[in-house]
């Protein structure tokens, strides 16, 4: 199974109010909803077992990464993974942040 975890900084964007928070939760889950991603709860998108799954929930960073208002923005964005696994519950869990951070430095 593959999942995809995103927190935004809720708190960061009412205080700066540049963005409309409901209209970037809006943007992210019709993203997951055009791939048929099931929406968990808030932020939390989980792929239902096909093939298709990793293309499409690997999909969100192609169309998101560069979006200033999403990576300005973005606490938590994880990626779990259980592929392979005996227990489709034991993820392997990976951060984008890094890799977000490594694309906007322009480094590697």
């Amino acid at each position: 199974m593959i999942k995809m975890v995103i927190e935004l900084d809720e708190e960061k964007i009412a205080r700066e109010d540049q963005y409309d928070v409901a209209e970037m939760w809006k943007h992210i889950d019709a993203y997951f909803q055009e791939k048929r991603i099931p929406k968990i709860s808030t932020g939390v998108y989980a792929g239902r077992g096909l093939p298709s799954d990793f293309g499409n929930i690997g999909g969100f960073y192609i169309r998101f990464h560069r979006c200033d208002w999403f990576v300005d923005n973005v606490l938590v964005w994880d990626w779990y993974n259980s592929d392979g696994e005996d227990d489709p519950e034991d993820f392997r869990v990976e951060s984008f942040l890094p890799l977000l951070a490594k694309d906007r430095l322009g480094v590697g």
